[in-house]
């Protein structure tokens, strides 16, 4: 089966919005510019401190400012409607860090630095290959939003509470938990490095420490694999 997604954009008129979800907490909408461009827009319950735009992306104008009617707003619109797919992964990204925070300020505050992530991603040299450590640690980590954090809290919220991609301290924040995930190779032994002590102190208790022994084959379960998968439970 072939993963697909749904245009949000699709028989909506110039000039126009629609809300994304109506049980959200935050004002967010799907947009259409003057030109009929497909775009997206925050609105914050008070004006912004600093309306200096944030990350810049590439086919992507991004607009931050405040509203004479006391909230601020921040807009992406995309240039091109061919790259619609992409731009809608990174839309339901940023709603998916909404979710995470009651108030705007801090909501803005991880927004603007998943907006950076984004900026480095699609800066990046596509010829380059990721690292086999990192590859490790992507796989594990995706592994246990699946196998494990998911069967607590279903595949959305196992989605919500990886923090991991955000530079937080450690990889899961759940309501009663938290989760930092390890890999290493199976032929060096069972030994994990921890790269800070941070990552071993959390305000939030108990701290779960899980570690993955990984051993490299071509007939192995792969990233891409773990990703579908994710994304066929979140579309269900």
């Amino acid at each position: 089966m072939t993963y697909q997604h749904r245009n949000p954009w699709e028989k909506m008129i110039e000039s126009s919005q629609r809300r994304v979800d109506s049980s959200t907490r935050h004002n967010i909408f799907w947009i259409t510019d003057l030109h009929g461009n497909y775009g997206f827009r925050l609105q914050t319950k008070r004006i912004f401190t600093d309306t200096d735009k944030t990350s810049s992306l590439k086919g992507i104008s991004i607009l931050k400012r405040n509203s004479k009617e006391g909230y601020g707003e921040l807009f992406l619109v995309l240039n091109q409607k061919e790259d619609w797919e992409i731009f809608h992964t990174l839309c339901e990204d940023l709603i998916a860090v909404t979710h995470r925070y009651d108030s705007d300020k801090k909501m803005i505050s991880a927004i603007e630095i998943r907006l950076q992530r984004w900026q480095q991603l699609l800066k990046k040299d596509r010829s380059k290959e990721m690292t086999l450590e990192k590859q490790m640690g992507l796989y594990t980590e995706l592994l246990t939003l699946k196998n494990i954090i998911a069967k607590k809290v279903g595949i959305k919220g196992a989605v919500i509470a990886w923090v991991g991609p955000d530079f937080d301290k450690q990889d899961f924040l759940l309501d009663n938990a938290v989760l930092e995930v390890k890999s290493y190779r199976t032929s060096k032994g069972a030994i994990v490095h921890i790269s800070s002590l941070q990552q071993l102190i959390s305000e939030k208790i108990p701290l779960f420490l899980l570690s993955f022994g990984l051993t490299r084959t071509d007939k192995g379960e792969t990233i891409y694999n773990l990703v579908s998968e994710i994304k066929k439970k979140i579309r269900i």
